[in-house]
């Protein structure tokens, strides 16, 4: 028999044939491929099959799921067995028979063998675990079974097994072929830095600088609009050493790449904080927070050149440092200490823990720094933190009026609000919903809001030419603490978009200074944010009320 989970599940009989299972039972044979050969006990089953939060009798039901897996095996695959063990069960299969098993050995094997300088034997065992991939891992498995780690370590698999493969095709002189093997990879991971770099690589090796110019142009692009960042410098200098293109540089801010709508206020505060320090007050550290894709960046870059345009004791030069991708304190460190200058501003963007913070600012010397980070950095001490969440509702019709002209949003206001109200004024939710609406000028608004409605479908319909909210929401919940996703799924599946941790103390069945502490850890991780009507209370936003409950559609194998 043969377990197939990289793609769509699929249990075969030794004959080939697929074995007919309803939902609940696939679900349940995809958790016990996770830990093939290992006991799984029924209240880790019972919690994966109910995103952490199984209902009462959750266990007798197990075992009539797991009754039901071996009537089906009786009946199409006699040779396989799920042995019963003291509180859970043991699903007993070889590593040829699981092809999560096999790309793990063939990578592992693939590795050695290239590190060894066996490169034919490399390329053929890489090849081999390539060749297993049929799409994201686990598809058609419901969307609140907890497989999130596992599907994203088998993701890391496929990539590092096709990086390598690729590497050893460039090393060979096959140029192309490896090209061939990026451009794949990209699509299925169209924001990650050391794909875009060996594509760019493998494309001026094979003498396509042109093509290597426009890569590098559609990957900044993208990573400015999802991420609000720019390209890291080994990404730059793959694709400038040597080339006839510009990029902007680690030491100068980048000019801004979308108009600052609805954000006045943020941009004042910002703008008075970073004053702050020549008039004598005590903030040196301005802070930017929010979740991924809100328009930190955005808000910083309009900042600092705004105040890289003033004279005098309140303005002057400005230096910028990228470290969306640095995790290291010394790197961080080295990244401030070469800039060589003394700046009125730093601008450092993208700094993932307090770490990483206090290395870059014991390494600067500037009058005052500007931080963007999903996180509230209260570690960096004496800073003025700015909090972003969505848009209004009035701005958010301004950014679609913006991006897809006014005559056509005024012609349908009901439209256009309802559009907005289902992006949560999330700036990168309307702009993929701006493009969608540009790529159909004569199609009506009301045929996207009315799609956008359905909260079970939203972020599939939340995506084009690469651009997605899906895995944004996701990674964030991916970042909680399992009791903080078990709140969230509480939250998610009641009915209302604003409670209080009154409610939520209700909910479950906890006190409101418990309930009032897990609120908190999730606005901090952005899922939450306070309600804007005021009142103390919390609203759960759409986008992941949508990644907890909605189908995904998974990336496409690379050809």
């Amino acid at each position: 028999m043969a377990f197939r989970v990289l793609g769509p599940v699929e249990l075969l009989s030794s004959e080939g044939m697929e074995l007919p299972l309803s939902g609940r039972l696939r679900d349940t044979a995809a958790l016990l491929t996770v830990r093939p050969n290992t006991f799984v006990a029924t209240e880790t089953l019972a919690d994966g099959l109910w995103g952490g939060s199984p209902p009462r009798g959750a266990a007798t039901t197990v075992r009539t799921y797991i009754h039901g897996l071996r009537k089906t095996f009786d009946r199409y695959a006699p040779g396989q067995v799920i042995e019963t063990r003291a509180g859970g069960y043991l699903l007993p299969v070889t590593p040829e028979a699981l092809d999560a098993s096999r790309l793990r050995d063939l990578l592992r094997r693939g590795l050695r063998a290239r590190g060894d300088g066996r490169l034919r034997m490399a390329e053929s065992l890489l090849d081999e675990a390539v060749s297993l991939w049929r799409g994201r891992p686990y598809t058609g498995v419901a969307p609140d079974v907890l497989l999130h780690e596992t599907t994203a370590e088998l993701e890391c698999h496929y990539r590092a097994a096709v990086l390598a493969r690729a590497a050893i095709r460039l090393a060979s002189g096959r140029a192309a072929d490896a090209v061939t093997d990026l451009r794949g990879l990209a699509v299925s991971f169209p924001t990650d830095e050391q794909v875009a770099e060996e594509l760019i690589r493998a494309l001026r090796s094979d003498g396509r600088d042109p093509e290597a110019a426009e890569a590098y142009r559609t990957f900044a692009a993208r990573l400015a609009a999802e991420h609000g960042a720019v390209p890291a410098r080994g990404l730059r200098s793959a694709a400038l050493d040597g080339a006839h293109f510009s990029a902007p540089t680690s030491s100068a801010a980048p000019p801004p790449v979308t108009p600052l709508i609805g954000r006045d206020g943020a941009l004042r505060r910002v703008l008075d904080s970073t004053s702050a320090r020549a008039e004598g007050r005590e903030h040196r550290v301005t802070v930017i927070c929010g979740p991924p894709g809100i328009g930190k960046s955005a808000l910083a870059l309009h900042a600092a050149h705004r105040r890289g345009a003033w004279s005098g004791a309140n303005g002057g030069t400005v230096a910028y440092v990228d470290l969306h991708q640095c995790t290291s304190p010394g790197e961080a460190w080295q990244r401030v200490d070469g800039l060589g200058e003394r700046p009125d501003l730093l601008l450092l963007d993208g700094v993932r823990d307090p770490e990483v913070g206090r290395a870059a600012l014991a390494a600067g010397s500037a009058r005052t720094v500007l931080v963007t980070s999903r996180r509230p950095l209260a570690a960096l001490r004496a800073h003025s933190l700015v909090r972003l969440s969505g848009l209004g509702r009035s701005s958010a019709i301004r950014f679609l009026r913006d991006c897809v002209g006014a005559e056509r949003v005024d012609a349908e206001p009901e439209a256009a609000e309802a559009i907005a109200v289902a992006c949560d004024g999330h700036p990168l939710a309307l702009h993929i919903a701006a493009v969608k609406l540009a790529l159909c000028p004569t199609r009506p608004l009301s045929r996207l809001a009315g799609r956008l409605a359905d909260p079970r479908h939203l972020l599939n319909e939340l995506q084009v030419d690469g651009l997605a909210m899906r895995p944004l929401a996701e990674a964030a919940i991916a970042r909680c603490t399992k009791s903080q996703r078990l709140w969230l799924r509480r939250l998610a599946r009641h009915g209302r978009h604003r409670l209080t941790a009154a409610d939520a103390a209700g909910l479950a069945a906890v006190t409101v200074a418990e309930a009032e502490a897990a609120l908190d850890g999730l606005t901090e991780h952005g899922l939450l944010c306070a309600d804007p009507g005021g009142g103390g209370g919390y609203r759960v936003s759409s986008l992941v009320r949508a990644a907890l409950t909605e189908p995904r559609r998974g990336p496409q194998p690379a050809k």
